[in-house]
């Protein structure tokens, strides 16, 4: 009777091994489910920023803030011209004058083709100002425009 029961035993445990081996196959599927909220960051800027007209000069208020970066190191602000760096009257889009642009870190573009402003990584956040400079002289009487467009990048 012993031999009986042992033997039985044996098949049964035998058999249930089996089972999750026979049903696990050779493929086992992973899942991760990101939220499209899990990497977060405020950018403030203004909508409009009026450059003195004696000292040609502007400063862009800049806030990053409230950043929560998990999955990458660190977050990049780029800012283009829509006129290349010129600044073009209204009235009369052939009378332009050329400004430059100084980043947070005090570097200089007057090339707008995509300028690095700032970064922020998971510790720091950006508070600062870009500095618009009015490089030549007043060609005439309007309104003279650009606008600047600023981008994210998070990597």
């Amino acid at each position: 009777m012993k031999k009986l029961i042992s033997l039985m035993l044996c098949l049964v445990l035998a058999a249930s091994m089996a089972i999750p081996a026979i049903a696990a196959g050779n493929q086992t599927e992973l899942t991760l489910t990101i939220p499209a909220d899990l990497e977060t960051y405020e950018l403030t800027i203004p909508a409009t920023v009026e450059i003195d007209l004696t000292s040609k000069f502007a400063a862009i208020p800049v806030k990053l803030s409230n950043v929560n970066l998990v999955w990458t190191n660190a977050l990049y602000v780029y800012v283009t011209s829509e006129n290349k760096g010129y600044l073009v009257n209204t009235e009369n889009p052939e009378l332009k004058m050329q400004y430059r642009l100084t980043d947070w870190a005090g570097t200089e573009y007057t090339d707008f083709d995509k300028v690095f402003t700032g970064t922020s990584s998971h510790e720091e956040y950006r508070d600062g100002h870009i500095e618009i400079d009015v490089l030549d002289e007043y060609p005439g009487a309007g309104t003279y425009t650009d606008i600047l467009t600023f981008s994210v990048e998070i990597n």
